[in-house]
């Protein structure tokens, strides 16, 4: 591979869907085209001009002898997926073949392709291409946050085509069951949002004469779950063409319709911010690539094991290991940065920098979180210009959902994803010239499947190798900071800390305090809940994460909110506002307490910042204490599914 660039070829070159590849391909710095492939030399060639790509051939055998591709992508025909993608890897190439790997399980080369990608130690990838649709990423982030649960899909693929015809209206030299195709990519998405697939029932309408495949079909699916799908494909639909997901769920419903997103009243949902671009087959491009680049084996992404997903049409399935789903993509080291900062975030930055505030966190988890009280969350770069001297930034690794073939599944550390995330996070932050270490990397949310040694052990080399200066855990209990500290010399700890969550004060402040390391606080402001500005918790947005945690839901909030009104006049009587109240009284708790407010407002920084100069009395303090604990809010921090994930300190009566 080159020292800089991966080496693609693209098979099938001037198909619609090699185009779309190209398209993507030309977007990604760490790839470079060398060579397409096509059936005719003449409109291959026309691409290759097209794209700027240096080489034009015919066939397969052509690409594998050249010694300048690393790596092939076929956009072929199903009937030669699994055979053309042994060939690649025998050729000690890199491949990724679109969805599905075969037509049948029971197809000989589908396990051979299988067998011979465990066997080769190269990266080999079905194209999942709909988790990465930034629409179904939206729905899938929702539901690993525990905001959201499928109870049905209800999908609809349908065209007219009635003749061998691609995508681009132009006659096809070979037939195949493309419904299945279609069917394949619906299959394997439900699977990803809903769980594993433990029961499958599939119909074929007519036979076509000329065609000789069937131009409909329906399936049922129903996973491990209890979530269903109904999944209707027609190639004889003379009206609205496409593929259209109806996701109906316990708390509400998504219809996607490719890269659109609106509610279930029709209402528009912004997906721009999901990724850093709008088309699933570049950001699936970017996952191959960087999987490449960081030496990932075919495990390490949406492998050759899903060939559940090129089961025939005709088949019944009740094997939840057939539909074993992959790690969530996230970008990827190498990808260029988001096209665009919010106003809000720059307007923000500039004067934090401005007044000294040295401490950028922005806390890349790899989804977007709840800013309280401030508007909606910002992701990006920090704002460009000379780096100020003392600016200290941080970043955090975060983790992703993974599905095992035993059907076991959860969100999950990758430590081989580790090197991966810091080089990631630095080129986010790197965009002020010079910036080529990050002063404090935060393990977050700790795997309980890992050992912590060994998580920890992963960032022990990061500073190994000059990438971060210090290491930062996040959500973690007093027990497991005392054994990450036998690894290596903590820094800092990353907690939810405030009033009405008091969980570090069952052992986390004192071990902080006794051993020389920073509480974090996050979330200081009970989000939200502490600036007495809250609305009803009913009127929050859809996508807002509050609207999944305990102490909002209705059976809860009227007693919380019944403290507001004592809050309020405590704070007015300390000639305050009720969140500088707040950030005072965590500022009291004691010297290595640093807590981080987020906010996109210029002036609600300016009332945060001033909370440090506040001179309160005890005695106010103590009544702040006593107003506002864990006595006297009502409800658990998080769900119970929300808890198993974390590993904070619990009080008896939540765990």
């Amino acid at each position: 591979m080159s020292d800089t660039k991966v080496r693609v070829a693209v098979v099938g070159a001037s198909g619609a869907f090699g185009l779309k590849h190209l398209d993507g391909l030309a977007q990604i710095d760490d790839a470079e085209v060398t060579v397409v492939s096509g059936t005719k030399l003449e409109s291959t060639q026309e691409v290759a001009d097209k794209y700027g790509v240096p080489t034009a051939v015919v066939g397969l055998e052509p690409v594998l002898e050249r010694d300048d591709v690393d790596a092939v992508i076929l956009a072929t025909p199903t009937p030669v997926h699994a055979e053309q993608a042994q060939a690649v890897l025998a050729a000690g190439k890199h491949v990724q073949v679109e969805i599905p790997l075969a037509d049948s399980l029971a197809d000989a080369d589908a396990e051979a392709a299988l067998a011979a990608a465990e066997a080769s130690g190269k990266v080999a990838m079905v194209g999942h291409t709909r988790r990465f649709n930034p629409s179904h990423q939206w729905v899938h982030h929702k539901i690993t946050d525990g905001e959201f649960n499928v109870q049905q899909m209800d999908v609809q693929t349908y065209f007219f085509r009635r003749k061998n015809i691609n995508a681009k209206g132009e006659p096809r030299t070979w037939t195949d069951h493309l419904l299945w195709h279609h069917a394949a990519h619906t299959v394997d998405l439900f699977a990803y949002q809903a769980g594993p697939i433990v029961e499958a029932n599939a119909l074929q309408g007519p036979i076509n004469p000329e065609l000789g495949i069937a131009m409909d079909m329906s399936i049922q699916l129903k996973s491990e779950s209890g979530a269903i799908c109904t999944l209707s494909l027609s190639f004889n639909n003379d009206g609205p063409l496409g593929t259209f997901f109806r996701y109906i769920g316990d708390t509400g419903t998504y219809i996607a319709r490719y890269d659109d997103l609106v509610n279930g009243k029709e209402e528009p949902i912004d997906v721009s911010h999901v990724d850093v671009s709008m088309n699933g087959i570049e950001l699936q491009d970017r996952e191959f690539v960087a999987a490449i680049r960081e030496g990932a084996s075919r495990t390490r992404r949406s492998a050759a094991s899903s060939t559940a997903t090129g089961c025939s049409a005709s088949s019944r399935s009740s094997s939840a290991d057939e539909h074993a789903a992959h790690p969530h993509h996230r970008p990827a080291d190498g990808q260029r940065a988001r096209p665009r900062l919010h106003a809000a975030e720059l307007r923000l930055r500039r004067p934090a920098v401005a007044r000294g505030r040295c401490r950028a966190d922005p806390a890349g988890v790899g989804r977007r979180r709840h800013v309280p009280r401030h508007g909606r969350p910002v992701r990006g770069r920090p704002q460009r210009g000379a780096r100020r001297p003392g600016h200290r930034r941080a970043a955090r690794r975060g983790r992703r959902r993974v599905q095992g073939r035993d059907g076991a599944g959860g969100r999950r550390q990758d430590d081989r994803r580790t090197p991966r995330d810091a080089a990631g996070a630095l080129r986010r932050l790197a965009a002020a010239p010079g910036v080529d270490v990050i002063d404090l990397y935060y393990l977050h949310r700790w795997d309980k499947t890992v050992p912590i040694a060994e998580s920890v052990g992963g960032l022990v080399d990061l500073m190994g190798a000059g990438k971060i200066r210090a290491i930062g855990l996040s959500e973690v209990s007093t027990t497991r900071l005392r054994e990450a500290q036998q690894i290596a010399e903590i820094a800092a700890v990353q907690n939810e800390y405030s009033l009405w969550t008091r969980n570090p004060e069952l052992g986390l402040v004192e071990a902080c305090e006794q051993t020389g390391v920073a509480l974090v606080p996050f979330s200081p402001l009970a989000r939200g809940f502490l600036t007495g500005a809250l609305p009803d918790p009913q009127a929050f947005e859809s996508g807002d994460l509050r609207r999944g945690m305990p102490r909002f839901q209705p059976d809860h909030w009227p007693g919380n909110a019944a403290l507001l009104p004592a809050w309020t006049a405590l704070a007015a009587e300390a000639g305050c506002k009720p969140g500088q109240l707040a950030l005072a009284w965590l500022l009291s708790r004691g010297e290595r307490v640093v807590p981080i407010p987020g906010t996109t407002d210029p002036d609600h920084l300016d009332e945060n910042l001033a909370a440090v100069h506040l001179t309160l009395s005890d005695d106010v303090l103590a009544r702040a204490d006593a107003l506002v604990n864990h006595a006297t809010v009502v409800g658990p921090r998080y769900s119970a599914a929300q808890s198993r994930e974390v590993d904070a300190d619990t009080f008896e009566e939540d765990a």
